[in-house]
């Protein structure tokens, strides 16, 4: 059984200029300045929210019979509830993109935990750490003792590893959903030109999982949605102008070649029931 994991990192969900400091800051920065006085003035490119791409990955997942996973990180605000419950509604889980990785103890953890299920107004189950930090085991047992039945932060080609195909079980009774690739790893090579040569890339690693019948899970960040009518992504993400279509492309293989394109959660639910036959 080959199954493709899809995940996204909300690192913010507000426009970076609506608060009183993101506005100083702006000004204060050369190479965001002019952008922020253009969001004052209320010019339209500039009042786009750069992280707000949720209704076009809904609708792109939507499109190939997929679901994912929106890991948060725990920002007690209106905007934040709203967002994660609307996400939920579209059927995606939602789990903590939690803050402070390796160096935080249980009792941070578990609060980071209990602000994100007050505002999504229910049990969250998963956790990626912000930049896949981790201290194992120590990390894992901390996990665990809050209440979290996976972690999803372990990303092996980062540490020089051989892949792991597989889901594994990090500590008695916390799953590892090890993490395949991310945007990033190819940000270098997105360009008009790249995207073919990038894609290639992106598809040996695809078939590399599917020949060993494992789970990829992938991470696509939410703001490289690209909008090319944003001025603040003219600015600040030209590198990931083509992610969208990329990841469209990742959606359009797994249709075709995989036997399901679904959430962390939902993949923790089948490898508990087919562990002994599939994997």
């Amino acid at each position: 059984m080959f199954l493709i994991c899809l995940s996204h990192d909300i690192e913010a969900v507000e426009h970076p200029y609506s608060s009183t400091r993101g506005i100083i800051r702006a000004l204060a920065d050369r190479h965001t300045s002019r952008v922020a006085l253009h969001y004052l003035m209320g010019r339209s490119s500039a009042k786009k929210n750069p992280y707000d791409t949720f209704d076009r990955i809904l609708e792109l997942e939507r499109r190939y019979g997929a679901t994912s996973t929106f890991f948060s990180v725990p920002i007690n605000t209106a905007a934040v509830s709203s967002c994660l419950r609307k996400l939920r509604a579209a059927g995606s889980e939602v789990g903590l993109h939690g803050v402070g990785g390796r160096f935080i103890g249980p009792s941070e953890i578990i609060r980071q935990k209990n602000i994100t299920e007050s505002l999504l107004g229910e049990q969250v189950v998963g956790v990626r750490n912000h930049s896949l930090e981790l201290m194992i085991p120590r990390t894992f047992e901390f996990q665990k003792l809050a209440g979290f039945k996976y972690d999803a932060s372990y990303f092996p080609p980062k540490y020089g590893n051989k892949r792991q195909y597989t889901p594994f079980m990090a500590v008695d009774g916390l799953t590892e959903l090890p993490l395949a690739f991310m945007d990033s790893d190819f940000s270098e090579m997105t360009s008009i030109a790249n995207v073919d040569k990038t894609w290639k890339r992106i598809e040996r690693v695809l078939e590399e999982y599917r020949k060993n019948e494992g789970v990829c899970t992938i991470l696509w960040h939410p703001h490289v949605f690209y909008d090319e009518n944003n001025e603040i992504h003219r600015m600040r993400y030209r590198a990931f102008k083509e992610f969208d279509q990329l990841y469209e492309m990742i959606l359009r293989y797994g249709s075709e070649n995989s036997d399901k394109m679904c959430s962390c959660a939902e993949i923790l639910a089948l490898w508990k029931q087919t562990e002994e036959t599939v994997w």
